[in-house]
């Protein structure tokens, strides 16, 4: 998120890791999603001044007219959302949309372009 690349760009490779690393390993968001609720996995991955950059970022884009106006934490929150939801309830989605192992990791591949058209308007 630090890098100098286009706002958009760097919301693309943000998704594009961690869909690689949901790829990689698809059980990891089941496990952290567990240990939360024990107690045993509480780490801040981010600085306030990182966060605070982040959202001004986000403002910047609103105003241009790129992401639809809504509170800074919103836009964080539906990109987290829809990145993780998906692998931390892997099991549940397999079993009830009936697709195995092979189907749910090629519909996560391609959830790239969808969750960035979904973000962004244009």
């Amino acid at each position: 998120m630090n890098s100098d690349l286009p706002f958009k760009e760097k919301i693309g490779q943000f998704i594009e890791g961690s869909l690689s690393t949901s790829l990689q390993y698809p059980y990891l968001e089941t496990y952290i999603v567990s240990q939360i609720n024990k107690g045993n996995c509480h780490k801040k991955d981010i600085e306030e001044d990182d966060l605070q950059k982040l959202y001004k970022e986000v403002e910047a884009e609103m105003e241009l007219g790129n992401i639809e106006k809504m509170a800074p934490i919103q836009f964080v929150l539906n990109m987290i959302s829809l990145l993780v939801f998906p692998s931390a309830v892997r099991p549940l989605l397999m079993e009830n949309l009936m697709i195995d192992e092979v189907e749910f990791d090629k519909i996560i591949s391609e959830r790239k372009d969808i969750i960035l058209n979904m973000l962004f308007k244009n």
